[in-house]
């Protein structure tokens, strides 16, 4: 698979994009309000006037236009990039060169993701021991330890279930032993594998993977790359859980 600026690349593919996958949400959300408007006697402090539907109207707006300028320009930068940063450290051949970027990368764009911001206030919120770029670090250095991890299995083509089984296994044994040091920290752990599913994280990561298993020949997979985000994703979990068990 190579990333090139073709016509599916523009603006307009953004925007339709976007509207597309939004519109089942402004609908239900106009329905609602509709009915509390001209159907619910809701009191004086609670009506929904004139200024509230302006205000969602003109948000509704800014969101659609914000998310598509941003997907056109990830299409166009990060994508682009990842694509040919992985072709090119992959074109080295050299693994511990592959392991090295692989890490350093994955940490970088886990910092630029804007979910982990949010849950990094969250964490703080039921842990204040735990500080907020403190968690950002720890979980961007699991995120990028396995996407070195998912390299490796690249590389040596190993089978993504033994990956993913090995992974979760040790997952759920740092979960159980978390269950006792610190419960409130569980739950948050398995949300923080979401920074992996961000805007930022997940167009890289699959982009970077596809252009680094197109180097390879004689694939045991369609696709190398498949289950790259599933991968790197273990690691803000057991980051997470970790970090916890030091803080208690």
């Amino acid at each position: 698979m190579k990333i090139t600026h073709t016509k599916h690349n523009k603006f307009t593919d953004s925007l339709s994009e976007v509207v597309k996958s939004l519109i089942p949400i402004i609908a239900i959300i106009v329905s609602l309000m509709v009915v509390l408007t001209f159907f619910v006697d809701l009191p004086p402090e609670k009506k929904i006037d004139t200024e509230l539907w302006a205000s969602f109207i003109g948000g509704t707006f800014m969101v659609i236009f914000g998310m598509s300028l941003f997907l056109f320009g990830s299409g166009r930068s990060m994508m682009n990039f990842g694509s040919k940063a992985g072709g090119f450290i992959f074109k080295k051949g050299k693994l511990p060169l592959i392991l090295f970027f692989g890490f350093f990368l994955g940490y970088l764009v886990t910092n630029a993701e804007p979910d982990l911001l949010v849950l990094s206030r969250q964490v703080a919120g039921v842990n204040p021991n735990i500080h907020k770029t403190l968690l950002i670090s720890v979980i961007s250095v699991g995120t990028g330890l396995f996407l070195s991890i998912a390299l490796f299995r690249i590389v040596y083509k190993i089978h993504l279930v033994k990956v993913l089984f090995f992974s979760y296994s040790v997952v759920f044994a740092t979960a159980i032993i978390s269950m006792f040091i610190a419960p409130d920290l569980v739950a948050l752990s398995f949300d923080s594998s979401g920074v992996t599913t961000g805007p930022v994280t997940v167009p890289f990561i699959l982009a970077f993977a596809a252009g680094a298993s197109q180097m390879l020949k004689g694939e045991q997979e369609s696709n190398p790359s498949f289950g790259m985000v599933g991968i790197t994703s273990v690691g803000a979990i057991i980051a997470t859980l970790l970090l916890g068990v030091y803080f208690k």
